[in-house]
């Protein structure tokens, strides 16, 4: 398989996520991915089906450059978590010993390196875990003294660290946002206040759908426990006073 540039790889892995979901077609999928990064055919459908593939937890005989591991892999732990993740490089270690075995086949070495550095990882926090140490690095900041607190900003790297973190998402039924949002008709059903500004969009008031009994605590995803908020109440209603 011919060398390819990471923009490509992202394009090849977006289209299998919609292949996937059944959105569109494998060979339709590829059509577009040649005409607009153009990649050759044969290499376009070769990675929508190796990703696929990997994010099933399948078995694989087309071969990866180690860019390609390292990115697909990479993204399939963002979107799927660790353990989709640790079985993906799983399968490049079988897919290595396939190819190893082939007349023409080979080692693989810096693929196998890249599939190991995966399966070797540790898992990565949960966005509640970042949130609750970022709370607490708050109090602690606000504890120190003016002199503490300049003391270290003149020492601060000015740059911020970057991590990765899982969170669970809930598929939210947009039937519910849509009729709440209609139902206030640009105003905030708690303060009454109308909407701060328009969507840039499609230029419809700015609210946010709220749930009342939340869905992290088993609240049902209904029109009549949703509520539609300005920016301020629906903070409110989250780190606000009970």
């Amino acid at each position: 398989m011919p060398q390819i540039a990471a923009a490509q790889i992202r394009a090849c892995y977006d289209a299998a996520l919609q292949v996937r979901l059944g959105s569109i077609g494998a060979t339709a999928a590829m059509r577009r991915i040649t005409a607009d990064t153009g990649m050759t055919a044969a290499s376009a459908l070769d990675y929508i089906n190796i990703i696929r593939h990997l994010i099933n937890g399948d078995t694989f005989t087309r071969t990866m450059n180690p860019m390609a591991t390292d990115l697909i892999l990479t993204w399939i732990a963002q979107d799927f978590g660790y353990d989709i993740a640790k079985t993906a490089a799983g399968q490049v270690l079988t897919h290595i010993e396939y190819y190893a075995g082939l007349p023409k086949g080979g080692p693989q070495t810096a693929v196998h390196a890249v599939a190991q550095s995966h399966l070797n990882a540790a898992p990565l926090p949960s966005l509640l875990t970042l949130l609750t140490k970022s709370a607490t690095d708050l109090a602690a900041a606000l504890a120190r003294s003016p002199a503490a607190r300049e003391a270290r900003l003149a020492a601060a790297d000015p740059m911020p660290k970057s991590t990765l973190a899982t969170t669970k998402v809930y598929l939210r039924n947009m039937d519910v946002v849509a009729t709440v949002l209609l139902r206030a008709n640009g105003t905030c059903e708690t303060c009454k206040s109308p909407a701060p500004f328009l969507r840039r969009a499609d230029s419809t008031p700015y609210l946010e759908v709220h749930h009342i009994l939340p869905l992290a605590r088993n609240g049902p995803d209904t029109v009549e426990n949703a509520t539609a908020l300005c920016p301020n109440c629906h903070r409110r209603a989250h780190h606000g006073p009970p």
